[in-house]
């Protein structure tokens, strides 16, 4: 039996083809791994972005609720001074009924007396 031996210039060819190959995976391999590092480093900047407008959202809002808490208790005050001057009121209406009455009643002789005088 004969061993059958490969050509030489397959076997480089061969070689070379492998060299080719492997160079190409290694370019493209590095290529990948170039644009994942930047995408990668683009999106922990906007995650950083996201997250310091976040910061500030959260600032303005607390802003607001001690705003609206503020408002809230003047509110609440206004209320209690508006029950005080309605009850202020009707003592007062109390009083002008009252008064007319008591008017009326006491000085009724002369106001017809007047009405007599005015009217005549």
């Amino acid at each position: 039996m004969t061993e059958e031996k490969t050509p030489h210039y397959i076997i480089e060819l061969k070689t070379d083809l492998l060299k080719h190959i492997d160079k190409k995976i290694e370019d493209e391999v590095n290529k990948l791994a170039t644009t994942t590092a930047n995408q990668y480093g683009a999106m922990y900047t906007k995650l950083n972005e996201t997250t310091e407008r976040l910061d500030g959202m959260d600032g303005r809002f607390e802003g607001m609720d001690s705003r609206f808490d503020r408002l809230e208790s003047t509110m609440s005050e206004m209320k209690e001074s508006m029950g005080k001057i309605e009850a202020h009121i009707g003592r007062y209406e109390v009083r002008a009924t009252n008064i007319e009455q008591i008017l009326l009643q006491d000085h009724k002789i002369r106001i017809v007396d007047l009405e007599k005088k005015v009217f005549a």
